[in-house]
């Protein structure tokens, strides 16, 4: 470290790095037809966090949008914090479909000299839409070390 130099923390992405692809298949849920949101958690690892220095992206989608509709935006985060809460507004009607969550998540190992990992994110949500099912989906994931 030179004097007057600023001490450069975080992560610096470049084009064409990609990280791992975490591709898992969640437990199945049953929700409502009058449901109308899908409750994205996604958590780092105990002494982890989320990286605030560059914006995670995740997109939802749906193989059969007859039973489960995502509004179809991307989700950006940017946060120091240990985990995000997102949500997507959906519509539902009896059916089954595979909701899927993609996307890249930034997050960092807590200390002076932290690594940063970059995670690829492909996880498949089954969903039943019948009466007297959940108000909500809900996908909670913990990103691996």
């Amino acid at each position: 470290l030179t004097e007057g130099k600023p001490k450069v923390t975080g992560v610096v992405a470049a084009a064409g790095i990609e990280g791992r692809t975490m591709k898992v298949s969640l437990p199945s849920q049953t929700v409502d037809p009058s449901a109308s949101l899908l409750r994205i958690t996604i958590s780092a690892p105990e002494g982890y966090h989320l990286n605030e220095l560059i914006d995670s992206v995740v997109a939802v989608s749906s193989s059969n949008a007859d039973a489960v509709s995502p509004e179809g935006r991307d989700l950006a985060f940017a946060t120091a914090e240990r985990s995000i809460d997102l949500t997507e507004v959906i519509d539902a009607a009896e059916g089954q479909a595979i909701v899927s969550v993609t996307g890249e998540v930034y997050y960092c190992r807590e200390g002076e000299e932290a690594i940063c990992l970059i995670d690829r994110l492909d996880l498949a949500l089954p969903v039943t839409v019948t009466n007297g099912g959940d108000r909500e989906a809900v996908v909670d994931y913990q990103l691996p070390q």
